[in-house]
């Protein structure tokens, strides 16, 4: 085994590929497999598989992809970050800090690296570094192009969250605010919101809240915002992409499992609304669920759900559609 290495080694010396040649008693750490990238060969295939299973609620592949981008670039941030989200989510603080440490001194301009930190601070109960490393984020997240850009308006609800655990309602109601004012039609920033008011003494304005959160609830349910129709009539939702918008989808469907609550949900008493968007199929099986809005430890529970679910085929003119849509579900911390 030793000559071999000497070997390849000296192969690599010879022929000028040194930076290209890997060291044959090297492992690579990731044992799973993925439908979506069968044969990885770079840390950024990793990291893109790390994503696939954490959705997936498969953790430890996660890591296993993460670790394995991280021996492949030893100097990626964004493997570092991958694993720093994996061992988060595994349990291991400790681990997680560490990784997304380096990965901040690699590149300390990277909004998502703060944000994922500061998900670890929240989990350790240490609010104040959490709404530290939160406001960096925002910070640099304010300065991302489209589509990344689009984390802005649930990030600044989300600092507003950790504010009001703070028991300082007023800048909760700051960032609800202005939420709302990049998102004004995402019904549970009023929600939040309505509580802080509350809090506050201020029960006209939460009341007021409280009733735009139903309307903006109604007019999704009713099909307004691009319903379609999930039986065997015809649909009169938008097209988009060749398919269908549908709106809200929870009261359409067959079959809704219910989905479980993460143990390390559980343990940071994570709660609330997860919205996930999906593509349903001709045949009502849903093809494609990625999550929108909510707790990034209930995420993968939703999305888990949201595959398992079956409709009615939708139908325009006689013939079945695909049809887009979200779901939603409520997580309340046991």
């Amino acid at each position: 085994m030793r000559n071999h290495f000497i070997f390849c080694l000296m192969s690599c010396l010879f022929l000028g590929m040194v930076a290209s040649c890997k060291n044959p008693l090297s492992r690579n750490q990731y044992t799973c497999k993925s439908a979506a990238i069968p044969e990885p060969r770079t840390a950024d295939d990793y990291i893109k598989i790390a994503s696939q299973h954490t959705m997936n609620q498969e953790f430890d592949c996660a890591y296993g992809a993460c670790a394995e981008a991280v021996r492949l670039e030893p100097n990626n941030a964004r493997a570092y970050g991958c694993r720093g989200q994996a061992n988060h989510f595994r349990g291991d603080s400790a681990a997680a800090l560490s990784d997304y440490e380096q990965a901040l001194r690699l590149d300390s301009n990277n909004a998502f690296i703060y944000y994922g930190r500061s998900l670890v601070y929240d989990k350790q109960g240490d609010l104040d570094r959490a709404l530290e490393d939160r406001s960096k984020a925002l910070q640099l997240a304010a300065k991302l192009p489209p589509p990344d850009s689009a984390v802005l308006p649930y990030w600044t609800n989300e600092r507003g969250g950790l504010y009001f655990r703070k028991g300082d309602y007023q800048r909760a109601v700051t960032d609800y605010t202005e939420a709302i004012r990049l998102k004004p039609d995402y019904q549970y920033f009023y929600r939040d919101r309505a509580k802080a008011y509350k809090e506050l003494g201020q029960n006209e304005l939460a009341a007021a809240d409280e009733a735009k959160a139903e309307q903006l609830d109604s007019v999704e349910k009713s099909g307004e915002a691009g319903g379609a129709s999930s039986s065997t009539g015809n649909a009169e939702g938008r097209e988009t992409g060749g398919a269908v918008s549908g709106g809200v989808l929870n009261d359409k469907a067959v079959s809704l499992p219910k989905p479980a609550y993460p143990a390390i949900a559980r343990t940071a008493k994570a709660s609330g609304s997860v919205t996930v968007r999906v593509t349903v199929d001709e045949k009502g099986d849903v093809i494609s669920a990625e999550p929108v809005s909510g707790h990034p430890l209930l995420r993968a529970a939703a999305v888990a759900s949201a595959r398992q679910a079956k409709f009615k085929p939708t139908l325009i003119n006689g013939k079945p559609v695909k049809v887009t849509g979200t779901l939603n579900y409520d997580f309340a911390a046991p």
